[in-house]
């Protein structure tokens, strides 16, 4: 048998596809294949972070402060698509930390900490890697395995209480340390904050090892490596030189016709040649189809998720030029969320009766063209951009109600807008994404005030947190403006809540047009708004202040012309802050002199 090293990942490829565990670890083709993705990343990145944690001897010293610091340090950056993605990768993996921090035991002292073990076996040595072993609290030679998942799965007790790769850790742990017993395997799952244990007796890790010797043996033996067809091909490193793609097989095929037609061997092999490509072509697209629409779910942002869809309808389509619509159920329009390479006049929106009307449902598929006129209603979709040679659009819809309008241009080489075979891959890659602009919308809805498309305030609550979190460690200067409509109530009294709420729109409006992109704005209640300023002094916010009220007092009038205002109060944060009331009512006492002192003023202290 010769002695092999085997683990569990091994184990679990080779039961999934023979032919799979042979290209990675046969073939060794795992890194020319392997691919950076943000989850990845993101995984490793919490791994790390928590390595360092433990491995620090004082106790006391493992804050949560200390913690995040860690992770800011260790952050792997490969795989992102953009900055905006990995902020929120950041964040997401920030906001686990500090649940794991506050619900698990920080101050033990773990027994070892990614410990590796390569223990003999009968003909093999099992390797792996644990996370991390603890000594169960109260004994001495008792040990409580550990490890950290940080994907979105996680199995029912049941399933867990047989999962081979807790046998496999404890049956290590047990081999390598024969004077301490695994008495529990635990797993923490990040994305539940939750987590799950198990035992082994020393009757099933028997089992075990017999049944693992078994599994390897079949592995040894084998030497055809079959492929095997699963849920999870699609999702494949190695989908492109896959046999059950059909690449392979036609080659074969091919061969042995030209043996027994050597008459028509030139014929056959350009036949063979154009079949080959044809399906090379048809599996890149489906490699293709199915990375962007992982790419595509990965993600609530509804920022971020415009740029994947845009970048992965121009990658398939091969296309110049790209501008994509979300339907604004506000607005009542579809507003352009992002373009490439087109010209488009600010704030430009497209009405739905322009196009065609949805409100019986979607009455138009994919509209392709290998020419372009700007007799065509959809021309309107690429502003006033013109020389375009040809174009697609296809509308985004799920549930039976669109969601968008994805509008591409100037497709290049042999992709043709008319082209069967890419409409059918855009019209998948439609469905993807409108699948996930639906749930980037529920995500919005519950951060975002629907009216002023600001952060509500439980969600802004959250962000302070984090901002005064990372502002005491890393010592960045961080104002807040609390900012308040003078007479707001006298305005609904007078002209009506529906103008109060044209009213609140448009400030909400100014407010996201005269601050930064990574600044946070919310509505905190009422007419009652807050702007957070990291990397910001006191001087700063005051001129971010001031803007919004400027812009506010010469842009927004009640119906019958006269300016609305708004009262603007700023502090800086500071150390003695300990809570986010405490940083909230200092800018709030100096909006109340602000109102006090008049109004329509910005106040700080």
């Amino acid at each position: 048998m010769g002695k092999m090293y085997v683990s569990y990942n091994m184990l679990s490829i080779y039961g999934d596809c023979p032919r799979k565990y042979k290209f990675q670890y046969v073939d060794g083709l795992a890194k020319l294949y392997r691919q950076e993705k943000p989850y990845l990343s993101f995984g490793e990145s919490l791994h790390k972070a928590l390595e360092e944690f433990f491995k620090n001897p004082n106790a006391e010293s493992r804050t949560k402060e200390n913690l995040l610091g860690i992770l800011s340090r260790v952050w792997i950056k490969k795989g992102f698509s953009s900055e905006d993605e990995e902020k929120q990768y950041l964040r997401d993996a920030e906001r686990y930390l500090g649940i794991f921090f506050d619900t698990q035991d920080v101050k033990i002292t773990p027994f070892r900490v990614e410990e590796f073990f390569r223990v003999p076996m009968e003909g093999f040595f099992l390797t792996g890697r644990m996370d991390r072993i603890d000594i169960l609290p109260g004994t001495k030679n008792k040990l409580e395995i550990i490890d950290y998942k940080t994907g979105k799965y996680m199995p029912t007790q049941e399933t867990f209480d047989k999962d081979l790769q807790m046998s496999l850790y404890a049956l290590g742990a047990l081999k390598k340390y024969p004077e301490y017993s695994p008495e529990k395997i635990s797993v923490y799952y990040f994305q539940h904050g939750q987590k799950l244990t198990t035992t082994r007796t020393p009757e099933q890790l028997a089992e075990v090892e017999s049944d693992l010797e078994e599994r390897v043996a079949a592995i040894a033996s084998d030497t055809d490596y079959e492929p095997r067809e699963t849920p999870f091909c699609r999702s494949c490193d190695y989908l492109l030189i896959c046999p059950l793609m059909g690449v392979c097989a036609t080659e074969t095929a091919g061969k042995t016709r030209l043996d027994e037609q050597a008459g028509q061997q030139a014929l056959l092999e350009e036949e063979l040649k154009k079949t080959k490509e044809h399906y090379v072509s048809i599996t890149q697209d489906l490699y293709a189809l199915h990375n962007y629409s992982l790419d595509i779910s990965s993600t609530l942002d509804s920022k971020i998720l415009a740029q994947k869809i845009s970048a992965a309808f121009r990658g398939i389509a091969a296309a110049a030029r790209s501008a994509l619509f979300f339907w604004d159920v506000g607005e009542g329009k579809f507003i352009l969320t992002d373009s490439h390479n087109l010209d488009f006049s600010e704030d430009f929106a497209v009405e739905e009766n322009k196009i065609f009307s949805f409100s019986g449902g979607c009455d138009f598929g994919l509209s392709a063209s290998d020419t372009f006129s700007r007799d065509n209603p959809f021309c309107s979709l690429f502003g006033s951009t013109h020389g375009l040679k040809n174009y697609v659009v296809t509308p985004l819809v799920t549930k039976d109600k669109v969601f968008g309008l994805m509008a591409l241009a100037d497709l290049a080489g042999s992709r043709r807008p008319t082209n069967k075979h890419l409409q059918t891959v855009l019209t998948s890659l439609a469905d993807q994404a409108a699948v996930a602009i639906y749930n980037s919308s529920l995500y919005r809805y519950a951060i975002y005030d629907g009216l002023t498309k600001l952060f509500r305030g439980s969600h802004f609550q959250e962000r302070l947190k984090i901002e005064m979190a990372r502002a005491r460690r890393t010592g960045e200067k961080l104002t807040l403006v609390m900012c308040d409509l003078d007479n707001f109530k006298k305005i609904n009294d007078t002209y009506g809540h529906i103008e109060g709420d044209r009213i609140l729109r448009e400030f909400g409006r100014t407010v996201r047009v005269k601050t930064r992109a990574t600044d946070i704005c919310g509505r905190y209640g009422g007419e009652e708004f807050a702007v957070l300023l990291p990397s910001t002094d006191v001087s700063g916010a005051v001129n971010v202040a001031e803007n919004i009220r400027a812009h506010a007092e010469s842009s927004i009038k009640t119906s019958d012309g006269k300016p609305v205002t708004a009262s603007f109060g700023v502090a800086a944060w500071d150390v003695s802050m300990n809570n986010p009331s405490d940083f909230v009512h200092k800018s709030d006492e100096a909006l109340y002199k602000a109102k006090q002192s008049g109004k329509n003023r910005v106040v700080f202290v």
